[in-house]
């Protein structure tokens, strides 16, 4: 394993030195973005901004690793490698982990200076800092939020295998991520189908909580063991479709004879 994440890591260094110039303007692409969409959605009370760009970020790290599984499976088929690593004697799922646990060090990073630029663009540092300790909570519920994506990226990249590109379906569900999870648009103004729809993306309950606890916003009218639970439910749904289609989509593409295929 550890072998693994040395040479995964290797590769992620010499990719970023390769195409450094792409990495530093598709990251102030984001910033250019979140600040568009602060400024245009935001309300006159900067300090609510905080769970905003807390659901910016988390919106960015969950699009990332939703479709990071669906670009190995595409690279590989294009490289004509994808029948190869099902064929090795290492799990595929222990080949994927070593994958996951370095780009996600790197995506932290990522995110982390994403966050800190982009505090101080919004003039929203001082609101910060004046939660404290409170604001330290916003740091798990995120990462369990992120895994719950990578999970469901499984499912996609199950869809991979057959359908070899599936980049538009990624790109409709990042557009939901963001405009119908509580980031941009309150849940309470969302017709009743896309608050059903809303309801079972964790982001959406990431956003709640933080409300909840930053802000000690209990005029949601739930208690905090409710949207724990909510949160709780849609993580392991997440998990569950992932894994399950993942295990049945390899299945059926190995009996087909697709992973040959591109």
């Amino acid at each position: 394993m550890n072998k693994m994440i040395r040479a995964e890591f290797i590769m992620l260094l010499g990719e970023i030195k390769q195409y450094y110039l792409n990495y530093i303007f598709y990251n102030l692409g984001l910033v250019v973005m979140f600040v568009g969409i602060f400024y245009s959605f935001s309300d006159s009370n900067t300090s609510t901004g905080i769970v905003m760009l807390f659901g910016l970020i988390t919106w960015q790290l969950c699009v990332s690793s939703v479709s990071y599984f669906t670009n190995v499976m595409q690279d590989e088929a294009l490289m004509g490698t994808l029948e190869q690593i099902f064929m090795t004697r290492t799990s595929i799922f222990k080949l994927l982990s070593a994958k996951v646990f370095v780009t996600s060090l790197f995506d932290i990073t990522k995110a982390s200076l994403l966050f800190t630029i982009c505090l101080f663009l919004f003039g929203i540092q001082n609101s910060l800092f004046s939660f404290g300790t409170r604001s330290f909570i916003a740091i798990p519920v995120i990462f369990i939020a992120v895994s719950g994506f990578y999970a469901l990226g499984l499912f996609f990249a199950g869809l991979a295998l057959f359908y070899k590109r599936i980049d538009s379906i990624i790109q409709i569900i990042s557009y939901v991520l963001l405009f119908f999870t509580n980031i941009t648009i309150a849940i309470d103004q969302l017709s009743p189908p896309m608050r059903v729809i809303s309801n079972f993306i964790p982001i959406t309950w990431v956003t709640m909580l933080l409300e909840y606890i930053l802000y000690e916003n209990h005029s949601i009218g739930v208690s905090l063991g409710y949207l724990l639970l909510r949160f709780a439910i849609t993580i392991v749904l997440f998990v569950f479709v992932g894994l399950v289609g993942f295990i049945v989509s390899l299945k059926r593409a190995k009996d087909l004879g697709k992973l040959g295929h591109y």
